[in-house]
């Protein structure tokens, strides 16, 4: 099993802001589709939904948007499967009670379009594309302050770039290296500096013969490439 990981690599964000000015926040969550990883397997559905969930009632607050992205070959030009608003407290008792029946609502709809009836085709999930996430958080940054969660064991697999056909050849300087040269190839398009990354990694009881040997190349691939990017994140099996 992954240990957790947490880093602070961030360099510090100042927000220029008044105390009774409101921040937005955007709660942006990535879910991997495609087949090669154990997002879809086993009872990891359920486990992603709870997540989500727990999510929504504990740290998303009144106002606040949550929207969800699927990983998988097109990643770069699919759209949200859906996105949600919770909804703004009146100020009275009943606060807490709308919000718990709206998050109900919701989880009843994300379950639906993400593993009931998914339009995803299995064409489309034949690879994964993890890149373009940051181009979609860059432009999420302009509705307010974006805080990431990604379910995804984050191994980028297609036809440009297959990390389990370069890692298993590669030592840990090599990774950081190419860590180091992809973040600088993207920086452009890359704005997470002070963001909070949450990665959870799906798996199966009998894990996975073909990643066995590169799960440790991957987690240090993403933690150099982070902290170029000055991103905080939180690394984690899901469970």
């Amino acid at each position: 099993m992954h240990k957790s990981i947490l880093l602070s690599l961030t360099l510090f964000s100042f927000l220029a802001t008044s105390c009774n000015e409101k921040i937005n926040k955007v709660h942006a969550i990535f879910v991997d589709t495609t087949a090669s990883t154990s997002t879809l397997k086993n009872d990891n559905p359920v486990r992603i939904i709870k997540h989500i969930e727990s999510m929504l009632l504990n740290k998303v607050k009144s106002g606040e948007t949550v929207i969800i992205y699927p990983i998988h070959s097109q990643t770069a030009s699919a759209s949200p499967i859906g996105e949600w608003m919770v909804p703004n407290n009146k100020g009275d008792m009943g606060d807490e009670k709308r919000k718990k029946q709206a998050v109900k609502n919701i989880i009843v709809e994300i379950k639906k379009v993400l593993f009931d009836e998914s339009p995803i085709s299995q064409t489309v999930r034949s690879s994964t594309s993890i890149f373009p996430i940051f181009n979609k958080i860059k432009r999420l940054s302009n509705k307010g302050i974006v805080e990431i969660t990604v379910f995804s064991d984050m191994l980028e697999d297609n036809s440009s770039m297959s990390f389990t056909d370069l890692f298993s050849a590669m030592n840990k300087k090599q990774i950081k290296s190419l860590a180091a040269m992809q973040y600088n190839k993207r920086s452009d398009e890359i704005s997470i500096i002070g963001t909070n990354i949450r990665i959870f990694y799906p798996s199966t009881v009998l894990g996975d013969p073909n990643i066995e040997k590169i799960m440790n190349k991957v987690d240090i691939f993403w933690e150099a490439f982070f902290a170029e990017a000055g991103a905080n994140i939180f690394i984690s099996d899901l469970s």
